[in-house]
């Protein structure tokens, strides 16, 4: 059955208002009828939560037991133009039942489209979660107005520069002689030492248990090193069966074969967490983005995909900073073509977003 937006023209309403780069109103928040009482929600109803000019009157209405479709208009500045940029977030508060929250999972979808074209996405599960200047930078990061960009002359075949630091080292992964690149299960050498730069306080102290994290962290830096072939690296659980073993992370694969070596590490039964290097063209310059692929296959549990989602903050903290997340449910979502429109939407290369006059 498909979603009743209750006074539908008010939402779209409230929706271009934020929109408007001329308009003060920054957010708008959409929600289920009847959520105060998740016995008696109706998830066939979304109606107008709130929008508003204040950042922190969105943070008033956020509880750990609150649903809410956010759309937040946020300035960009970009080679000192300021351009008005979109971040849609998924709040699921990390209270809501465990039932309610297989049922939102199909209604997710509709809701997103209803609210329109957006440059970053984002999920949190705790109001203390949701800072405005986390969310700003997250934009920015998107958009490559942080990315250092690097002239096409000077990037050879076998070298590109990244768009974060990384401390370089030698591979532990050689690069496939096949014309087509394989995935490899990962081998670090475990006496080559690189920094890993990521703030990692929530990796810590989530309920999260990570079986190898010295290689998973070894992977990720790989990953954004410059002078490495390996351009993936894919992170899954130890097991399905019980509850320890969705605890439990572990490392899958990393290697050289990108976008189809993600591919070939996940399965419809499985929930995976990856990051991949793709190269992208602007003018005559080359940025390297590094993104984000939150997998959930559509054969998981319903019971365990509620306990899953509350693993987010964990994964962010340990794969950040991206460029860009994307969730998927089908090996489409994530095809390479798909990866590189969202890129050239999120770096302004594209018809999404505008100036503000």
């Amino acid at each position: 059955m498909s979603i009743e937006f209750i006074e539908r023209n008010t939402i779209r309403d409230a929706i271009e208002q934020v929109r408007d780069d001329k308009n003060p109103n920054m957010w708008v928040m959409l929600g289920f009828e009847g959520n105060e009482n998740w016995r008696k929600c109706s998830f066939n109803q979304v109606s107008l939560t709130g929008y508003g000019e204040d950042f922190n009157d969105l943070l008033n209405i956020l509880t750990p037991t609150t649903v809410g479709f956010i759309l937040v208009g946020i300035e960009d500045i970009y080679d000192n133009i300021p351009t008005y940029r979109f971040c849609y977030i998924y709040y699921l508060g990390d209270k809501v039942p465990l039932i309610s929250r297989g049922r939102i999972g199909m209604k997710k979808q509709e809701i997103e489209r209803f609210l329109g074209k957006y440059n970053v996405s984002l999920e949190y599960g705790e109001p203390s979660e949701v800072e405005f200047e986390t969310i700003k930078n997250k934009v920015a990061d998107a958009s490559g107005s942080r990315v250092r960009i690097v002239e096409n002359n000077e990037i050879s075949e076998d070298r590109k520069i990244s768009s974060f630091h990384s401390t370089h080292s030698k591979t532990a992964l050689k690069a496939s002689t096949n014309k087509k690149k394989e995935s490899v299960v990962y081998q670090p050498k475990r006496n080559q030492k690189q920094k890993f730069t990521t703030s990692n306080k929530n990796v810590q102290e989530s309920q999260l248990r990570f079986l190898d994290l010295e290689d998973i962290k070894f992977a990720i830096t790989d990953v954004r090193n410059d002078k490495s072939s390996t351009d993936f690296m894919c992170i899954g659980y130890s097991g399905y069966k019980s509850e320890n073993e969705i605890r439990e992370i572990k490392l899958i694969a990393a290697g050289e074969g990108g976008i189809e070596g993600i591919k070939d590490s996940i399965r419809d039964t499985s929930a995976n967490y990856a990051i991949v290097r793709v190269s992208h063209k602007i003018d005559e310059t080359l940025a390297v983005y590094f993104v984000a692929i939150y997998w959930m296959g559509n054969g998981v549990n319903p019971l365990w995909k509620g306990k899953i989602a509350t693993h987010r903050g964990a994964i962010d903290s340990l794969f950040e900073p991206v460029h860009l997340t994307i969730m998927a449910n089908d090996e489409e979502d994530f095809d390479l073509q798909v990866i590189k429109k969202k890129i050239a939407d999120i770096s302004g290369t594209s018809n999404r977003g505008f100036s503000k006059k």
